[in-house]
């Protein structure tokens, strides 16, 4: 995927880079699924050289802060995959974890991840993320799917759905 957005024919804009560590994020995780690879610093590091590599990430800041923010949600995934997989499976209640497409699993343990760990993001943020990401990734069938999952997430937030919490 090109992290450019075209801005009504006008020269090209960057994407938000946590935008940017989202995708990353669920590439990674997504690249683990089908391989059935444990997180690993070896890995995450192929991973990211050949994601600057094919997306033009550069070294400079845009890039790092692209990297950064997809190395704290990797971070939060790992630690907290336990936690996630309960979190799926309570609120998908019709759905055995194994008709979830990798792909989709991915997108929703990042977002879940999100709103887990991340206080100062607004759920909100996290689903409609996590949503305009599935629409790129998967099909639009399972946009509502993700949605309806991480809307049930957001239910059991103890917390302001629109606001971010400051820490």
């Amino acid at each position: 995927m090109n992290y450019e957005n075209q801005n009504s024919g006008a020269t090209p804009e960057r994407m938000h880079n946590k935008r940017i560590g989202r995708e990353l994020a669920m590439q990674y995780l997504f690249q683990c699924a089908l391989t059935g690879e444990s997180f690993s610093a070896a890995s995450w590091n192929t991973f990211l050289d050949q994601a600057n590599e094919e997306h033009n990430l550069g070294n400079n800041r845009y890039g790092r802060k692209c990297r950064e923010y997809a190395e704290k949600l990797i971070a939060a995934c790992v630690s907290d995959n336990e936690r996630i997989e309960q979190t799926i499976k309570d609120v998908a209640i019709n759905w055995a974890p194994e008709r979830i497409s990798a792909v989709d699993r991915s997108i929703m343990k990042v977002a879940i991840a999100e709103m887990l760990n991340f206080p100062d993001v607004p759920p909100v943020v996290s689903i409609d993320e996590a949503v305009a990401i599935t629409r790129d990734y998967s099909d639009e069938r399972a946009c509502d799917f993700v949605n309806g999952i991480l809307n049930a997430v957001k239910k059991t937030l103890n917390r302001p759905e629109r606001e971010g919490v400051k820490a």
